[in-house]
């Protein structure tokens, strides 16, 4: 899930990641069980996906590595 989240906040902006986790558990998808879990691998994915940012979007022009980082940086402000 938090993979899903990190992608969708790299290519399409930080609200769409976070409205991932919401969407998966109205689908009856199963998140960690505590907030603290939750965040520990949402966290994690955020910077991977900044460092290769350009491979992660397939080479794509419509997403430069600034604002793949300014995506991603948002992405992990809005999960406190």
């Amino acid at each position: 899930m938090a993979h899903c989240s990190a992608n969708l906040a790299l290519l399409h902006g930080p609200v769409w990641g976070l409205r991932f986790a919401e969407a998966y558990q109205e689908a009856g998808g199963l998140l960690a069980a505590t907030a603290s879990e939750r965040l520990y691998w949402q966290v994690r994915e955020g910077p991977a996906f900044s460092e290769d940012s350009r491979a992660r979007t397939g080479g794509s022009r419509s997403v430069d590595s600034r604002a793949c980082r300014f995506r991603i940086c948002h992405f992990l402000r809005r999960m406190r």
